[in-house]
């Protein structure tokens, strides 16, 4: 079955606008990376700390949220460290939680439950 096209990125000066996806289940992000890339957005994925060493364990900022316009964290794959790693870390996006439900096609979706303000420092 043929993929419907996809509707063209908001862009900022021709480039297009950066989401990092966290969520330490593969398939999850995989698959909400799927739909950020369908809408033409440039897609970051990361596994979360619990299946790699966190850089917010060691410094107060990530390069990977340095680089995104827009962060989605998997409710699922945030742990109380993360939370409080957050707390200290300059976010230079917000970061909006979310669980995700199965479509019809099998693949997960991304569902917004909160968003966590920028924090610059």
């Amino acid at each position: 079955m043929k993929e419907a096209p996809t509707r063209r990125a908001i862009h900022s000066s021709d480039a297009p606008l950066t989401v990092l996806v966290m969520s330490g289940d593969g398939s999850r992000r995989d698959d909400w990376a799927t739909v950020f890339e369908g809408k033409g957005l440039r897609v970051i994925r990361c596994a979360g700390p619990e299946a790699t060493t966190c850089v917010l364990t060691v410094q107060h900022h990530c390069p990977l949220q340095d680089e995104a316009d827009f962060i989605f964290y998997d409710r699922a794959s945030v742990t109380s460290e993360l939370e409080r790693n957050l707390d200290a870390a300059r976010r230079p996006a917000r970061i909006t939680y979310a669980d995700s439900v199965r479509t019809p096609n099998g693949r997960e979706y991304p569902v917004p439950l909160r968003i966590r303000r920028a924090a610059r420092g």
